[in-house]
């Protein structure tokens, strides 16, 4: 599998959307000071829960799970559940599967056990028929509260709503975390631009090395077409997901362990060659540039040990700092690596997926059998599978109550598609400087006006999401909010240049050809090879035998290159015409 494949696949998965529980306490009588363990999440689409104590007689269903599988639910004892709050253990089908049969048998509310060594956090999510045919209230406790309450078939019980704080101080991690993700892979992917425009501004300062060890990265460019061709293969994966989610389940975190392991190594082995290998050569050869095979190992180690001390614990209360860590690094390496043709495949990019959210949230119920929204339950899992989809960023609540705590996400989808645009108006600014449009000395504001336009539309959209998720209390697709920011904010910023730039902007240019029109004016001419003075000459070739004797003792042959700087229109060359290469920086 390429590593474009990867992403695409990944991509896909990290499209489902989040949603979002209410909190309260859930205790047998007498009540007590709260615990952990007495901690619950509701979902008050079903029915709100009061903030005072109520007192309820329960009864265990029977058998405990409800039901065999979706379409096989065997309550055998529904006249005992009439007036009391049905129990069910979870799995082996969906939250409202369960919750519709203890409502016909008569039952005023629903507690359902979580499995163990899972959080509460994920929340009791169907839809809007399931919510108006079961206006009762429906819980999940805790597994060792559930022991407790299963010692007797039958008993009291007692729960409250706990106050929801609408202060999301986790918005501000997941703020710094998106711009790292988009600074980082925005200025990885425009590597070729920033070479051409300015030759010496890498780390390594033999130029001629650098070129030849250090070639600028390629980005897959994404056209109309494969946009097509993803949404057409996102809409086919969330249905096998809504249909199967306790088996793709396992696939989905076996991609994000593979992906993870090369992301990782990827990330590793570009800083190093591009930090470390620009020292001298003894310190190059003990970091294991002068042997290339050294730092791919230990990149591919530190890799693997990574992803698998997660998967292994990723049940873990600790592991979403492993799972953020690593989800972060593969935003950065697929926003390095895709690249959009042009800002109208990043308007069809947002316009399509907005259009997919809407539809299998809002829409698809209507065609379900069980009215389910399809990407609901593929996103939680509908109460199938205690595994969850590993494509979000996730922290722990902070400043909140007890019960309150659990983890906040943001999907990676919403880093990963608005980001495209974010990258490609990067990479639009370093074109206008290229093209002469803009000085590449003018002031910042100026220079990378059209990549501060996309960061402002983007925070604009994310903190409309947060606002939105605060005070309607309900799931809220982000790119409902992130896709029109990012289409409609950078048009306004066009109304600021002339026709010419804007076009540019709409349409794209292939890097390629604006590559070698920009860089060289004069190519259409003829070489221009002028001799540059004698100490220019002089530290070149101090450079190159630098460079070949950390060859030579790395046990690499040595090559030596000639390089054309467009700035200063001079040549510098070393050795002989036969090991002579010709490179454009």
């Amino acid at each position: 599998m390429s590593s474009h494949a990867l992403f695409a696949c990944l991509l896909l998965i990290a499209l489902a959307a989040t949603s979002y529980a209410q909190v309260g306490e859930v205790q047998l009588p007498p009540i007590r000071e709260p615990v952990e363990e007495n901690c619950m999440s509701y979902d008050e689409r079903w029915s709100v829960i009061n903030t005072t104590w109520t007192t309820v007689e329960y009864q265990l269903v029977e058998p405990i799970l409800g039901c065999e599988s979706e379409f096989n639910y065997n309550i055998t004892n529904p006249d005992q559940l009439a007036g009391k709050v049905a129990v069910f253990m979870r799995g082996n089908c969906t939250f409202s599967r369960k919750v519709l049969q203890a409502h016909a048998a008569g039952a005023v509310g629903v507690i359902i056990v979580n499995t163990a060594n899972t959080s509460l956090s994920t929340p009791i999510a169907a839809n809007e028929s399931n919510y108006a045919a079961a206006p009762i209230p429906v819980m999940m406790v805790s597994f060792e509260l559930g022991l407790l309450i299963q010692e007797n078939s039958s008993g009291i019980v007692a729960f409250k709503q706990v106050a929801i704080s609408r202060l999301n101080v986790n918005a501000i991690f997941f703020f710094i975390a998106a711009f790292v993700c988009l600074g980082v892979g925005g200025y990885w992917a425009t590597d070729l631009e920033r070479s051409t425009l300015y030759p010496t501004s890498l780390p390594q300062k033999n130029i001629n090395r650098k070129i030849a060890d250090h070639p600028p990265e390629e980005n897959q460019s994404m056209s109309a077409k494969h946009i097509i061709y993803l949404v057409i293969f996102a809409s086919i994966l969330l249905v096998l997901l809504y249909f199967l989610y306790k088996y793709l389940v396992y696939v989905i975190i076996a991609l994000f362990y593979i992906g993870s392991v090369f992301n990782t190594h990827h990330i590793i082995t570009r800083v190093f060659k591009r930090t470390a290998c620009a020292k001298p050569c003894l310190t190059r050869r003990k970091m294991g540039c002068a042997n290339p095979n050294t730092l791919d190992i230990i990149g591919f180690s530190l890799g693997l040990t990574l992803a698998t001390v997660w998967v292994v614990y990723r049940k873990e209360n600790w592991a979403w700092v492993l799972q953020d860590l690593l989800g972060m690094g593969l935003l950065t390496v697929a926003l390095q690596q895709l690249r959009l043709a042009s800002f109208r495949v990043g308007v069809l990019l947002l316009s399509v997926f907005v259009l997919y959210d809407v539809f299998f949230v809002f829409i698809s119920p209507l065609f379900t059998k069980n009215s389910d929204s399809i990407m609901v339950v593929a996103a939680t899992g509908g109460g199938t599978s205690s595994e969850s989809i590993p494509m979000v960023l996730s922290i722990p609540r902070i400043n909140v109550p007890l019960c309150q705590m659990g983890n906040s996400l943001l999907g990676f989808g919403d880093i990963l598609v608005p980001g495209l645009v974010v990258v490609y108006s990067l990479a639009f600014d370093y074109r206008r400087m290229l093209a002469g449009t803009v000085g590449k000395t003018d002031v910042f504001l100026s220079r990378f006006s059209f990549f501060i336009t996309a960061i402002f539309a983007y925070t604009l959209g994310l903190g409309a999401t947060d606002i939105a998720l605060a005070y309607m209390e309900t799931a809220q697709p982000a790119l409902l909010y992130l896709g029109p920011c990012l289409i409609f904010i950078p048009l306004l910023r066009c109304l600021c240049v002339d026709r010419q730039t804007f076009i540019a902007f709409w349409n794209g240019q292939p890097f390629a050809s604006a590559h070698h029109e920009l860089l060289d004016p004069h190519s259409d001419d003829e070489d221009i090879d002028e001799e540059v003075p004698h100490d220019v000459q002089h530290r070149g070739t101090g450079d190159v035998q630098r460079g070949a004797l950390c060859d030579h003792i790395g046990g690499e042959q040595s090559v030596s290159v000639s390089v054309d700087l467009v700035d200063d229109q001079h040549n510098i060359s070393d050795g002989s015409s036969e090991q002579r290469e010709a490179m454009d920086v």
